[in-house]
């Protein structure tokens, strides 16, 4: 077990680093750690579409989307979820080699050192590829194409509009999913086409395709369950003092941390630095003091403001599909209501 049970989902410290604190932190844990977030910027700067309507992602092997078939997924989308299935470590590292800082962390295979034993598994993990037929051969030599589920898995994944980023911080049960957005062309107009990879606890990444509805729905079954609390009074002298005091317990030793960061890409992508809208939220668990909904806004160089919400006067369902479109509408209803 490594020394910090929390990672890969606690950024700020590597895995052979022990931790100081015996239990979850405000300070330490509530935030996205910068690299995260500028990994996913990284992502959503790669060229979008071309003319044709196909995305093409280079890499140790081509991938691509015909447009027919992605108007053809959003109509699916509309009535169910497309699972594309599962890929180890090694198999999406070889296929789309990670940069220095990879928008989802490669764990079990960063405990491998480079050198031969490293090189001897990307190897298996491609003839495994190439045998079930998710990788083929082209006309050139030395010339790759991905196939199926795995090229849908590696253009989405490689020219995404959008990011959002949802880490599950508890001790002894991490959890990280990554959900891309692509823009696609349809008779409706243009329709965001969302796929979720998740990491599971033996390190390989699971994929499915989701309307925005059907993400939205999924984001709330997984983040919804949690503590009633009792009602917090109605915002005013007594019932006011009690909801920060509620509050302040919460952030003061979370239970358990989710960290939310969505962006979107503002700007055409193809040159320059790019123009993203950004979203950042943090879920805290506090127990007895409730389930709060935590807005992060920027402030001063010594000081940062915090918006609150209790969860349950939240629609999360509602929520998470306004925040996957960086819309807050839902959250700030709340928080007016409040």
């Amino acid at each position: 077990m490594s020394a910090n049970p929390f990672w890969p989902y606690d950024l700020s410290r590597p895995f052979d680093e022990r931790s100081p604190l015996a239990t979850l932190a405000w300070d330490q844990h509530a935030r996205m750690a910068e690299f995260a977030r500028a990994a996913a910027r990284a992502a959503a700067e790669r060229p979008p579409p071309d003319d044709e309507g196909d995305s093409a992602m280079e890499a140790t092997v081509l991938a691509a989307i015909d447009a027919d078939q992605l108007q053809s997924l959003m109509s699916l989308l509309d009535d169910a979820e497309v699972v594309l299935g599962a890929f180890t470590e090694e198999e999406l590292a070889v296929v789309d080699p990670p940069g220095e800082s990879p928008l989802v962390p490669l764990p079990l295979l960063d405990l491998l050192p480079e050198g031969d034993a490293r090189d001897q598994l990307l190897a298996s993990a491609l003839r495994s590829l190439l045998a079930r037929g998710l990788v083929a051969v082209g006309e050139e030599p030395g010339q790759l194409f991905a196939t199926g589920a795995l090229s849908t898995v590696l253009a989405v994944r490689g020219g995404p509009n959008s990011v959002l980023i949802v880490e599950h911080v508890e001790e002894d049960d991490p959890s990280r999913v990554v959900v891309y957005g692509f823009p696609v062309a349809t008779e409706r107009g243009v329709e965001v086409l969302l796929m979720e990879e998740s990491v599971a606890p033996l390190g390989h990444h699971e994929f499915v395709l989701r309307s925005v509805e059907g993400q939205a729905a999924a984001l709330a079954e997984w983040l919804g369950a949690g503590p009633s609390a009792a009602p917090l009074g109605n915002g005013h002298a007594a019932g006011g003092r009690l909801v920060r005091a509620r509050l302040d317990a919460a952030l003061d030793q979370p239970r358990a941390i989710t960290r939310l960061y969505a962006m979107r890409r503002d700007d055409d992508g193809t040159a320059g630095d790019g123009e993203f809208s950004e979203a950042e939220l943090t879920l805290a668990d506090g127990g007895p003091h409730g389930r709060w909904m935590v807005l992060f806004q920027e402030g001063d160089d010594r000081n940062e403001g915090i918006l609150a919400v209790p969860v349950e006067s939240l629609d999360l369902t509602a929520f998470f599909a306004g925040l996957l479109r960086l819309d807050l509408g839902p959250f700030n209803a709340a928080l007016a209501a409040g």
